[in-house]
């Protein structure tokens, strides 16, 4: 089971639900009601097909303690975040939700970014690692790369996406 924080329109969880993932999409209002429920609907028929499921639900960074886990019923295989990484104030409410959700040595963590301001994303990452214990490791663009090929998209080269980083994350 997985779950995307600040799923957004919820491309990533949609695309993680047809690879066969039950997956729940979070994020706040009004993004979720007019965005990320509305696209999962519209996209029902070929998630119908799927052998994952996407279910949006409601999920707050700053309202998040060790009881968000609950939430999700079942211990959570992965995390994934993407573009998350924006605004300063949130990193530590990220940073929180993501320990109370995740289960150390089980929970397989991926943070995506577009580094679009290098200075605040290596003041988040630094902060991640000094405050809250995160370790980052970046996973290799060629292997994002030949993921997607895999998948159907040939078309991607590692300079198409040299401003975007994964990193799998460690608590």
């Amino acid at each position: 089971m997985a779950v995307e924080l600040g799923a957004g329109v919820g491309l990533t969880s949609m695309l993680l639900a047809l690879l066969g993932w039950k997956i729940f999409a979070t994020d706040i209002e009004p993004s979720l009601s007019t965005v990320l429920k509305p696209t999962i609907e519209a996209n029902s028929d070929a998630l119908s097909s799927a052998d994952g499921s996407c279910t949006a639900l409601h999920l707050d960074w700053l309202a998040v303690d060790d009881t968000a886990r609950t939430l999700f019923g079942d211990s959570i295989d992965l995390i994934v975040t993407t573009d998350t990484i924006y605004a300063s104030d949130l990193v530590d409410p990220l940073f929180r939700a993501i320990k109370a959700l995740a289960t150390p040595g089980h929970t397989r963590i991926l943070l995506a970014l577009e580094r679009r301001d290098p200075a605040m994303v290596d003041g988040a990452l630094q902060r991640a690692r000094e405050v809250h214990g995160v370790s980052f490791k970046p996973i290799d663009p060629e292997v994002i790369v030949k993921a997607a090929a895999a998948h159907g998209n040939k078309a991607w080269t590692s300079e198409d996406i040299e401003d975007v980083q994964v990193l799998e994350l460690t608590l």
